[in-house]
């Protein structure tokens, strides 16, 4: 077939071309070296070794013959290839100069490989009977990564998606048969010599995804919303890349030392790969009890989630992950990021009872101080259930108070209604761009896990939220950016209740947009101070208390082994010409009390023992003991079973470090080692 043959280019011609030939491998090198602002000495030295390495290579390998004798299709491709990776590399990054520059390297490199191929591996014909021998590594390897692995991810963490296992896995069959079809169609170009290479790339690949997958990503860490530090498992990722190179190269060996094995194996290897993959989907399915075909869930509307009461405002905003030691250094080096927090107390000696969103949120709003090293199921029935809980948001649904929560702590909602009065049940609203939306994030969880260890970098998946895809009649705003986007959407309430508002940032979880926590920090008070501003136009600022607080804080316990949360408050009614620090001991199991201070709904008296002091019961320079609870995962404890309730991290026990003092106190503590240790029956992150 003419189009699978080399163009048989003349010698002259091929001698003519040769100097302008090597100057297009030559120059998008140079533009590419350009683009990086070397100096010029730099740029002058690198592109003169470029030129003669490139120079070499040209006269070495001949390679003006190659790129001008390529197929006609093989021509056709690598031009389309080439297309599309400069529109989409474009797109991304706006730089003409450097897509023009990588769009040319990928040119020549495609141009020269497929001009060998139609040479040595493309006898001119297209061979039906190959579909036959590629068809079990090209269907193990897209069942594996489009259903098996996406399939795995979902049923293994059910409470961390809003919508069923039906409402994306029919799409992804889309990516899963044109990889069949890719991986088939690829087939019929070769000849005999190089079918059999092919099947045994294919082989090597559906072992190596499978050994990654299953033994190699022991070493991952569990995406808590903290960046990885590839940094530390250099060695790990050599020793990785290692085996898994032994692992492709399997099936060449056998091909090339053992060819009657091979003959009897090739064609076994995805197929039991496949089998075994099959086999635990299914196994998968069955210990889901059906959980993952349920349509119908409860959310957090976010309808209200901008609405303020124009009586009475109790309103809480929680930047996650907010550390105090980035508030003293705010403080110290750049105050003037606190502008227009003039009405304010920061505290900045604080302790959260929890380390983690779902134990801290839990702790706060229902008082329950049990650890949770028992079932978490039962222990979040427990905390709703205590009376402390129960109490507290009755009083204020007495009081005439909405409550109204936005936060995302993967609560089991059920135990919160007739309390949260924004919880409603709610389905999926389907559309044709969550489901693009959707396969494209499945596919980004998937390249994460299947990529070799050295490679995960490249792939990361810490902004990954799959849930942001569907639409849940109105879900709430938690990413920072989303949330700031829709601050002018604020309103007042129709009618005459108070409103106690809770709203849950990411905050300063990494990933960030901001190059350190300084800015981070600036960006988030700029966020904060932008709903300051709509309070103050709708004119219920005043009569507003405003909390602005991290629900635990740094997570990096390696960096901040002190890590203490920010909190700060502005009363109703309290005006000032300067930001007030205060460096009394407050802690976590103050914050109950100190709601229903502000409300109006605390008794001196007789609420004391049920509900604990406040944060107003303390002063700079009192000695109280606190206890600071951090999850961790000490091997010489039996690892937890993984909570069917909440993400499982990977923690297995407590640590408990109780000191008197401040930060420092605690850093001391740390050091020193805990005061306790409290195995987790089920990890409870």
């Amino acid at each position: 077939m003419f189009i699978l043959r080399n163009l048989n280019t003349s010698e002259k011609i091929i001698k003519n071309f040769q100097i302008p030939a090597l100057a297009f491998l030559i120059y998008p090198i140079i533009l590419l070296l350009w683009c990086f602002n070397f100096n010029i000495a730099v740029l002058i030295a690198l592109g003169a070794v470029c030129c003669a390495a490139v120079s070499a290579l040209f006269f070495t390998l001949r390679l003006n013959k190659v790129m001008l004798t390529n197929s006609v299709l093989g021509y056709v491709f690598t031009a389309g290839i080439s297309v599309l990776f400069f529109i989409w590399h474009y797109s991304l990054y706006k730089n003409i100069s450097m897509s023009i520059a990588l769009t040319l390297i990928i040119l020549n490199c495609c141009n020269i490989l497929l001009s060998y191929f139609f040479k040595y591996g493309c006898d001119g014909k297209l061979h039906p009977k190959n579909l036959a021998f590629a068809a079990f590594g090209a269907a193990a390897l897209a069942f594996t990564l489009f259903i098996y692995l996406p399939s795995d991810s979902f049923i293994n963490n059910l409470k961390n998606f809003d919508f069923t296992y039906q409402d994306f896995i029919f799409f992804m069959l889309l990516p899963c048969f044109a990889l069949v079809l890719i991986v088939e169609a690829i087939s019929l170009f070769f000849n005999e010599k190089f079918l059999n290479l092919y099947l045994s790339l294919l082989a090597g690949i559906n072992l190596c995804v499978f050994v990654q997958c299953t033994f190699l990503n022991s070493k991952l860490t569990i995406l808590d919303g903290e960046a990885m530090n590839w940094d530390d498992y250099t060695g790990y990722s050599v020793l990785s890349s290692v085996i898994l190179l032994i692992v492709l190269a399997l099936p060449f060996i056998l091909q090339f030392v053992f060819k009657k094995l091979w003959k009897a194996v090739v064609k076994k290897i995805p197929l039991f790969v496949g089998l075994v993959e099959g086999v635990s989907l299914i196994i998968l399915v069955i210990a889901s009890q059906g959980e993952m075909f349920k349509t119908d869930s409860l959310i957090l509307s976010g309808d209200e989630q901008y609405t303020v009461s124009s009586q009475k405002n109790i309103i809480t905003i929680c930047l996650d992950a907010t550390d105090n030691e980035y508030i003293k250094a705010a403080l110290k080096d750049k105050p003037e990021i606190f502008e227009g927090y003039e009405d304010f107390t920061v505290y900045t000696n604080t302790c959260s009872y929890f380390d983690s969103t779902f134990q801290s949120f839990t702790q706060i709003f229902s008082g329950y101080e049990e650890l949770p090293i028992y079932e978490v199921d039962k222990w979040n029935h427990d905390a709703w259930s205590c009376e402390r809980g129960i109490e507290f948001f009755k009083r204020f649904h007495d009081a005439n108070y909405k409550m109204n929560f936005f936060v995302d702590a993967s609560w089991d909602l059920s135990l919160l209604q007739g309390r949260v009065d924004n919880i409603k049940a709610s389905s999926v609203k389907q559309s044709l761009s969550a489901y693009m939306g959707v396969v494209n994030d499945f596919n980004r969880l998937t390249a994460y896990r299947a990529m070799p260890f050295a490679l995960k970098r490249f792939f990361t998946v810490d902004d990954l939220n799959i849930n942001r895809n569907f639409s849940y009649g109105e879900g709430f705003n938690y990413y920072n950016d989303d949330f700031e986007e829709d601050i002018d959407a604020m309103k007042l309430a129709d009618g005459s209740q108070n409103y106690f508002v809770v709203e849950h940032t990411w905050g300063a979880h990494t990933p960030f947009d901001r190059d350190n926590f300084m800015d981070t920090t600036e960006y988030l008070f700029d966020m904060v101070a932008k709903y300051l501003d709509n309070l103050k136009k709708f004119g219920v600022y005043d009569n507003s208390t405003i909390i602005i607080m991290a629900d635990h804080g740094s997570h990096n316990i390696t960096k901040y082994p002190n890590s203490t949360p920010l909190f700060m408050i502005k009363e109703a009614g309290r005006k000032s010409e300067r930001l007030t620090v205060n460096a009394a001991p407050i802690y976590y199991t103050d914050l109950m009390s100190t709601y229903l201070v502000n409300a109006g709904l605390f008794d001196e008296e007789k609420d004391r023992e049920l509900f604990g002091n406040s944060i107003y019961d303390f002063k700079e320079g009192d000695k109280r003991e606190r206890t600071a609870h951090y999850r961790v995962d000490d091997k010489d404890y039996p690892p937890s079973k993984v909570s069917p309730l909440v993400p499982s991290f990977g923690y297995n026990v407590i640590y408990s470090y109780s000191y008197i003092g401040d930060s420092s106190d605690l850093l001391k503590a740390t050091k020193k080692g805990p005061d306790r240790i409290d195995h987790m029956e089920e990890d409870a992150s």
